[in-house]
């Protein structure tokens, strides 16, 4: 008895497992792209929570350091959403609410609180006798700053309009997870809408 022409051998496909651990990974926070690119987690008239950056910016943190002079580890601003506000040594009332709504918002968060970093950027020297105070009450925030045209080019990644100057606008940024600027609060921002914000991105994606 004769059989039929036996099946011929499959073909591997040594692409295929490093593209599946990609979309099982890189899935997650892909949705959270789309889903900040075209505003789908804001609520209907939600006018409290922060301004989308479309396209999102990479942001290049190389050129920052702390205020010893050390360079920033990598890792620190890097797999984790990022809460960063810029300004001045003086830190003024906006300044010192600004970082206390960073600070709340981490918290709120709960169980996910580790996957929130925050960051000041000291833009005009050494720490005043009131930021010191300041930080004495924020544990965690990671301070640093840059200098001559190491600051000005940092800065220059957060002009939102031609002309905007980033060291004085006390603007409050959320960078996700792989160092991309997605969103950015004015000074009279609505904490509870950049808590909306975060809650959001962060129920979204589960990298980071």
């Amino acid at each position: 008895m004769t059989t039929g022409p036996s099946a011929p051998p499959r073909k591997k496909r040594p692409w295929l497992a490093p593209l599946l651990i990609f979309a099982v990974f890189a899935g997650p926070l892909l949705a959270t792209w789309v889903a900040v690119q075209y505003e789908a987690f804001r609520p209907a008239g939600s006018a409290a929570n922060g301004h989308l950056l479309t396209p999102a910016r990479q942001v290049d943190t190389a050129s920052l350091r702390s205020l010893d002079s050390t360079a920033l580890s990598p890792d620190l601003l890097q797999g984790r959403w990022l809460l960063l506000y810029i300004g001045s040594s003086a830190c003024d009332e906006i300044c010192q609410r600004s970082l206390y709504n960073m600070r709340q918002a981490r918290l709120a968060v709960g169980e996910d609180a580790h996957r929130v970093h925050r960051l000041m950027v000291v833009t005009d020297g050494p720490p005043s006798g009131v930021l010191q105070e300041v930080l004495a009450g924020h544990q965690g925030l990671t301070v640093a700053t840059a200098d001559g045209a190491a600051l000005a080019g940092f800065l220059a990644q957060f002009q939102i309009t031609p002309g905007d100057d980033p060291a004085r606008a006390q603007r409050l940024y959320l960078l996700d997870p792989l160092g991309n600027l997605v969103l950015y609060y004015g000074p009279d921002a609505n904490p509870k809408g950049m808590l909306e914000d975060l809650e959001r991105l962060l129920k979204a994606s589960q990298i980071g």
